[in-house]
């Protein structure tokens, strides 16, 4: 510093002069970045590492709009208030693990508005630190995706289940063994054919069949369901059963007499009455088969087997 103490004050003049219009270029920014935040909307929470629990310390009013909490219901609140009991645990232990290593993160879960409305609710969550790369807040943004959610989820349906009966279609039912072939439990499947369908289609029409095929779908499901088990719809009159235990010989016999008359039903048909039939066939793992194809394919051919000896 100089030695002349007029030029030492001059310094120090400039110098507070541009710290205070370092400090004002702040603020001016800070309000900008402030109202932009305010008028976004998407939902803007901001959360406090440094303090138990990571309260929350600002949210925006597009968070009011999208959860009915007003900023003073849910400041220095944790997010979890928004959470309910259909909220997908292993999510929330997702978020927390990211939380934990200061990573971000992106999920879909089910909240709940304050009157209790269910909504899910897509969160992206990214740590916030300062210039010296301390952790000084999380920043979280919040979208309803439900409209998204359930689209999605028709999708879904409509790909893995048969549309005439509601039942599982061969794909799902293929994935569903799969899972079970990967637990390594032992279990079996009903190949079940309609007999004489055909007849009834072409005698009194594709309606009818149809008719049958519903009625018979019913049965199965809740036969199935009986027994902690499912029905899918593979083609035409063809289902399959998977009950989730291997069952012996004798047992195999005795559950396939048992749904064989669960399925014997007379339908109504306008004026007229059908007997409807089934062929039967079983397979078990790990006794007749250890992948999906070859587990089908015993039973289909057992299920063959059945309906020669009728004829």
């Amino acid at each position: 510093m100089s030695s002349n103490p007029g030029a030492n004050y001059r310094e120090m003049v400039v110098h507070v002069q541009n710290n205070s219009l370092s400090l004002d270029s702040l603020y001016q920014e800070y309000q900008k970045l402030a109202a932009v935040i305010e008028h976004l909307h998407t939902s803007v929470v901001l959360t406090d590492p440094h303090t138990p629990d990571n309260p929350i310390v600002f949210i925006n009013p597009a968070f009011t709009t999208l959860t009915q909490y007003t900023k003073e219901e849910a400041m220095g609140r944790n997010c979890r208030f928004l959470q309910g009991e259909d909220t997908s645990r292993e999510t929330i232990e997702k978020i927390k693990t990211a939380v934990s290593r200061h990573e971000s993160i992106t999920v879909e879960l089910k909240n709940y508005r304050k009157d209790g409305t269910p909504f899910w609710n897509e969160v992206r969550i990214s740590p916030v630190y300062d210039e010296d790369g301390e952790l000084i807040y999380y920043i979280g943004l919040q979208a309803d995706v439900t409209e998204r959610r359930h689209y999605q989820d028709s999708i879904q349906y409509h790909a893995t289940h048969d549309e005439l009966t509601g039942l599982p279609n061969r794909k799902k039912l293929m994935e569903t063994v799969k899972a079970h072939l990967t637990e390594k439990k032992p279990f079996t499947l009903l190949f079940i054919d309609l007999d004489s369908f055909k007849e009834i289609n072409d005698t009194y029409g594709h309606l009818a069949g149809d008719d049958v095929l519903q009625k018979t779908a019913g049965v199965l499901e809740q036969t199935a369901a009986a027994g902690g088990g499912s029905a899918a719809r593979i083609s035409g009159d063809e289902f399959v059963m998977l009950l989730p235990s291997s069952l012996g010989e004798d047992e195999s016999i005795v559950c396939v007499d048992r749904v064989q008359k669960a399925v014997t039903q007379t339908v109504q048909l306008d004026d007229t009455t059908v007997q409807v039939e089934a062929s039967i066939g079983a397979s078990r793992f790990p006794e007749d088969g250890t992948t999906f194809e070859a587990l089908l394919r015993n039973a289909d051919h057992a299920m063959y087997r059945a309906k020669r000896s009728k004829a």
